[in-house]
């Protein structure tokens, strides 16, 4: 898989903001001001030494190190963003649908759409992350900086879907809340995804107060109003949970619509899933990959019991990585549900 080196567009610019401040600190506001940039493997190097992302910049400066490393994730965010538009063609599009993208005054997120996602008539492919720092585009931004974007990113699920003629959307349930002075909520404000009591000096974004509330307002008012005859959607970590309760909470809707779902290390429970028609879906349509020292794909009867579907290894122990090792084995998953939804 082929990247592009030292890029860093306009489009998500930081330099609207200026360098990051951090406390006390201030930092550089993109990527390659902190001397790094990703090479064509996807890994992030130094630049002028090649030698991999190092966490402690000072030594025993514990502070320093975690703003440092805060302030470096928040502009990789930004990069991975900017990919999803300039070299993937997705197109940015405002939440709530009411509120113009140039109205300063009103909280807002934004999610991403292929264009014909809303159109298509033959398959759209759903990605939801799971909770925490991780934006549009991200499984692990731990992931992407100590190991490479193809492990730690969506874009391999993204490049497999285009290759497939699969129209894509991409949610962005951790955007709950902006600061005063974050505009658009472009500078990621209220990052921690399982903290949803509003902060002082901050606004909830309407539709998306929570990761939950989130899903539900896209769902109503983009994936369930997409012509595709096939509706798929790969959940990670705490996604996985928000998936669950809006199958519940859209049953009929939900069974009738998507044809499968993929879960990596999911933290929904087996009692989340309510409603006999759920039930019965999760069973036949669901599939978890889950952390484990297993090979892939190997069944994990004992996870399977506490999930409420088929579980099997994602064959990797760390929960940060299932959705990069799995990737594969869960795209042939859906593609061969596909093809029997097809044959029926």
């Amino acid at each position: 898989m082929q990247y592009i080196k030292g890029f860093f567009g306009s489009f998500f610019s930081l330099d609207t903001y200026g360098d990051l401040d951090l406390g006390h600190e201030h930092f550089p506001n993109t990527v390659e001001g902190f001397g790094y940039r990703f090479n064509e493997n996807g890994q992030l190097r130094k630049i002028d030494t090649d030698e991999p992302f190092q966490y402690d910049v000072k030594p025993g400066d514990k502070a320093y190190n975690q703003g440092h490393y805060e302030a470096l994730g928040k502009c990789i965010g930004h990069y991975i963003e900017d990919l999803l538009v300039s070299k993937y063609g997705l197109e940015r599009t405002i939440v709530p649908l009411r509120v113009d993208a140039d109205d300063a005054n009103t909280p807002k997120s934004h999610i991403y759409l292929s264009k014909g996602a809303l159109t298509t008539t033959d398959t759209l492919l759903v990605l939801i992350q799971g909770s925490g720092v991780v934006r549009p585009g991200q499984w692990s931004r731990a992931v992407i900086m100590n190991e490479s974007l193809e492990l730690g990113t969506m874009f391999p699920y993204i490049e497999r879907a285009q290759r497939n003629g699969w129209e894509i959307m991409i949610l962005n349930p951790n955007l709950n809340e902006i600061s005063f002075d974050d505009g658009d909520g472009m500078d990621f404000g209220g990052e921690g995804g399982l903290s949803f009591s509003k902060k002082l000096g901050s606004m909830t974004i309407e539709g998306s107060e929570t990761p939950e509330h989130h899903c539900q307002y896209v769902w109503d008012n983009f994936i369930k109003m997409s012509k595709a005859e096939n509706i798929v959607i790969v959940a990670h970590s705490y996604g996985g949970h928000t998936i669950t309760l809006l199958a519940t909470h859209n049953a009929f809707d939900f069974t009738h619509r998507v044809t499968a779902l993929a879960l990596t290390d999911s933290v929904h429970s087996r009692s989340s899933i309510k409603g006999q028609p759920v039930i019965e879906w999760f069973d036949r349509n669901a599939r978890d990959w889950v952390a484990s020292k297993e090979s892939l794909d190997k069944d994990l009867p004992y996870h399977t019991k506490d999930a409420g579907c088929p579980c099997v290894s994602a064959g990797h122990s760390k929960h940060a990585y299932t959705s990069g090792t799995a990737k594969d084995s869960v795209m042939n998953y859906l593609e061969s549900k596909i093809r029997k939804t097809e044959r029926e």
